[in-house]
């Protein structure tokens, strides 16, 4: 893996939102599972996230979508690994997930025959998606995707995903490629490692960080041209974590190199 080139501080605290619900009737909105482990969270605004594990040769693959609902109850692709599905007729699903039957989706991106089951229970606690909050740090952020039941970052892990950082809607960096972003350090000064230990595999998040702090930080000179002190501009990043390698696993990949 090649090293990330970021040169930008970030900080950020976890807010999940949740609305209860005290009807079983949330419509179609909630958790749904295909009984292999995998699970579709649909939305209460009609857009939803399914993340899928696939068995392969090479191993475990993982596929990550998201996209929303259309007035025919279609689940329509937005973002994701695009495949064709094939059903009981013969018929191509092409840029579709699934359908939306009662209690079922219909679907699943393998075959019309496939479904997936709402889960009653823990969708009386309808998923609602985050807006932008504000930290003590004063970063603004949001959780698109949140996953804390899976492996969470800890000091001297190996973060690697996707990210993406722009500023005054020029993009300074881009990487498209699951790789490493970088080998978290403790902290808590607000920066971008303290933000890193607060997630998990598969979190996805936007923050927006003050341009003025980081100038303070990184001194003028490493600052874009378009930055204007005191005109409250943002530094947005755009992050996915796709895997943590930790510092055990880091030591044993430097002892068989040696």
């Amino acid at each position: 893996m090649k090293t990330s080139r970021i040169f930008f501080v970030i900080a950020f605290l976890i807010s999940t939102i949740a609305c209860s619900c005290g009807s079983s009737d949330t419509g179609p909105a909630g958790y749904y599972t295909d009984g292999n482990g995998n699970e579709v969270i649909v939305y209460s605004d009609k857009t939803w996230t399914a993340r899928l594990t696939e068995e392969s040769p090479l191993g475990d693959i993982t596929y990550n979508y998201t996209g929303i609902i259309d007035d025919k109850n279609m689940m329509v692709i937005k973002t994701g690994e695009t495949r064709r599905a094939i059903g009981d007729n013969i018929v191509e699903f092409g840029n579709y997930f699934g359908i939306i039957e009662g209690d079922h989706i219909k679907g699943g991106m393998s075959n019309l025959s496939t479904i997936w089951t709402k889960d009653k229970e823990k969708s009386k606690t309808i998923p609602q998606k985050s807006e932008f909050n504000t930290a003590q740090s004063g970063l603004r952020y949001k959780f698109t995707e949140l996953y804390e039941n899976n492996r969470q970052v800890n000091a001297g892990d190996c973060v690697v995903g996707t990210l993406t950082i722009t500023f005054n809607e020029e993009t300074l960096y881009q990487q498209l490629k699951p790789d490493m972003i970088a080998i978290v350090h403790e902290s808590d000064k607000g920066d971008f490692e303290e933000g890193l230990l607060m997630m998990h595999v598969g979190d996805r998040a936007t923050f927006e960080v003050d341009a003025d702090m980081l100038c303070q930080a990184m001194g003028q000179e490493k600052m874009p041209a378009s930055y204007e002190k005191g005109a409250g501009m943002k530094f947005v990043y755009t992050v996915h974590i796709m895997d943590v390698i930790t510092k055990e696993e880091i030591e044993k990949e430097r002892e068989a190199a040696r």
